[in-house]
């Protein structure tokens, strides 16, 4: 990765007066383009490969489309394509860019990269890089489907040479001691940052060690989930712990943060997706002007996505839906159903209708029924309470997305 703000921002781009208004003049495609945040790093970007990385602008394309590499049904376009010709070859892409406007992050943000490699497994490409006007960051395609950050930045004749240097894999995550979990003191002198992300304010003394031991769960890669106990899902990989960025029409940026990625298999329906999972806390508000009255919660999010984009399925508040046995350190985790600002029709009670016909055993006293967890020990993905418990969330996300968008599907 490499800041490259100050020579981004440097760049001047003309604007043109036309007649629908102010356009720039792209020079690799030889037209007028609106002028929005995602097209000033776009052309910038296209100035940068050229003057700073060697590339020729003869060897660019914008706004590619895929059909034009002979992907067939695809609507896709990428931002640029760095291509090479070999003798008596036709054009070959080496490299696919992918702009986004400066208040996205780009550096190991799983959506942005996703989306890149959708187009680079396409096209064939051995490296992909990642550009908002502020960071800019290389990828090597080891092979057709595992990829490897490069560390600073590559010239033109480095791509066509592969020559680079893999950055180094970030520290493994490390867990907590467990007598830590029971001695708050500790994470609130010694993490404060991190325990105000995760730890809601108002969130009772009692659930927190849970809580804490269950982040730690998650976050903790080397231990893999070894299967999901359900009859209709089948866990395909756990994909560990990415990096998923948010924001929603208010403009916050809640729900972005560390995931525990699964994907999953969808046996009765054939389809794969994916599911995860965080832990995160929410402000506590005081007659806010923009947010109002509103207590400080510890959250467990919970995303799905079956080949679209991401969605927050569910938003369980751990602050009313865990209970917790303090003396036997044993939790229950449920979740009460509720929709809230969802689409006209959709109500709990439908919810729970649905729920308990597929699976009559999740729904109790009118709530959904998650699971329970021996806390008295380091909670792992391995451990069958555990397990038994990330299949009932799987299934919960799935039976939610199935009744708030089956009927758009």
């Amino acid at each position: 990765m490499a800041y490259i703000k100050s020579k981004f921002d440097a760049i001047q781009i003309k604007e043109i007066d036309c007649a629908r208004g102010k356009r720039y003049f792209d020079p690799v495609r030889k037209i007028f383009t609106p002028i929005t945040p995602e097209e000033i790093v776009r052309q910038r970007m296209i100035v940068y490969l050229q003057n700073e990385l060697g590339v020729p602008l003869s060897a660019m394309h914008t706004e590619e489309h895929l059909a034009h590499h002979g992907v067939k049904d695809s609507k896709g376009r990428m931002d640029i394509t760095v291509g090479y010709r070999e003798t008596n070859e036709k054009e070959r892409i080496i490299t696919v860019v992918e702009c986004k406007e400066s208040n996205i992050p780009v550096e190991d943000v799983q959506q942005v990269i996703d989306q890149a490699l959708g187009y680079v497994k396409r096209v064939g490409a051995k490296y992909f890089v990642l550009v908002n006007g502020i960071v800019m960051v290389f990828y090597y395609m080891e092979d057709s489907e595992h990829y490897r950050k490069i560390e600073g930045l590559l010239t033109y004749n480095d791509m066509l040479r592969e020559v680079h240097t893999y950055a180094k894999d970030p520290m493994p995550f490390k867990r907590h001691a467990y007598w830590k979990y029971q001695a708050l003191w500790v994470f609130k002198m010694f993490h404060v940052d991190w325990y105000e992300f995760t730890i809601g304010q108002d969130t009772p003394p009692a659930i927190i060690p849970c809580i804490i031991n269950f982040h730690d769960c998650l976050m903790d890669s080397s231990v893999q989930l070894p299967r999901i106990n359900s009859k209709r899902f089948k866990l395909v990989e756990d994909l560990g712990v990415q990096f998923r960025k948010y924001k929603n029409a208010s403009g916050s940026d809640f729900g972005t943060g560390n995931y525990r990625v699964l994907l999953v298999s969808d046996k009765e329906k054939g389809y794969k997706f994916l599911v995860g999972f965080s832990l995160m806390a929410t402000g506590h508000f005081n007659n806010d002007p923009k947010y109002g009255n509103s207590d400080g919660k510890s959250v467990l999010m919970v995303i799905y996505n079956d080949g679209n984009s991401d969605t927050t399925i569910a938003q369980i508040n751990l602050n009313k839906c865990l209970s917790v046995n303090g003396k036997a350190k044993t939790a229950s985790l449920f979740h009460n159903g509720g929709m809230g600002s969802r689409k006209t029709g959709i109500s709990k009670s439908g919810l729970l209708a649905h729920i308990a016909k597929e699976s009559p055993e999740m729904v109790q006293n009118n709530n959904v029924v998650i699971g329970n967890i021996d806390y008295s020990h380091y909670l792992t993905m391995m451990n069958d309470d555990v397990i038994n418990l990330v299949s009932r969330l799987v299934s919960y996300a799935v039976y939610r997305d199935e009744y708030i968008y089956g009927n758009e599907k």
